[in-house]
């Protein structure tokens, strides 16, 4: 009796040997699947690398493009702005010597005519009104000039403000997909390994 139990231990301990190496068997399998599954991710991880490196300089080539862009109309603008400042000057000096010339004549015209002065002072007020109008419409259209130039930068910088956010926002979602895709792959080839 106790031979046939040695003998039927040793046939369920075979037994157990064979289904212990088939499952060693099994696991090399697994193991060597998974070796080839990390070496496909590592290149696919530097294959998102050199991508992700690529659209960098993309990104950098196209601020570099705004902020010249941005340079050059705010370069524009302020030599608009000087020639404008420097139109402004002479008609400011034409608009004085005209004045002085009105005041020569009138101090000329009041030494020859005595009798005639009550008539000149109402011609000299008129030209005096007539300077002084048109010196407030000049003023008034300056104040108009710097406020449309005003508004443009206001309306270049808000569009300037806007790309640049856009760009950022298209990086970072760039980078989390890109994120996300290496560990949804990461998690689906683990899951596909249990």
């Amino acid at each position: 009796m106790n031979a046939v139990l040695v003998a039927e231990a040793g046939m369920v301990l075979d037994e157990r040997v064979a289904r212990i190496e088939s499952d060693v068997a099994r696991l090399r399998s697994d193991m060597t699947d998974v070796k080839e599954d990390v070496h496909f991710l590592k290149g696919d991880v530097q294959g998102l690398r050199a991508e992700f490196q690529a659209h960098r300089i993309d990104v950098v080539k196209e601020f570099a493009a705004v902020r010249a862009e941005g340079a050059e109309e705010f370069a524009t603008v302020r030599a608009e702005i000087a020639d404008f400042r420097m139109g402004t000057v002479s008609e400011f000096s034409s608009v004085r010597s005209e004045i002085a010339n009105l005041r020569a004549d009138l101090v000329q015209r009041l030494g020859f005519a005595d009798s005639k002065s009550d008539g000149f002072k109402v011609t000299v007020a008129e030209k005096f009104g007539s300077a002084e109008n048109k010196l407030e419409a000049f003023k008034t259209e300056v104040a108009k000039e710097f406020g449309s130039v005003r508004t443009e930068m206001r309306a270049s910088t808000e569009s300037l403000k806007t790309a640049i956010e856009k760009a950022k926002l298209w990086m970072l979602v760039t980078g989390v997909s890109a994120v996300m895709l290496m560990l949804f792959s990461i998690v689906g080839h683990a899951l596909k390994i249990i």
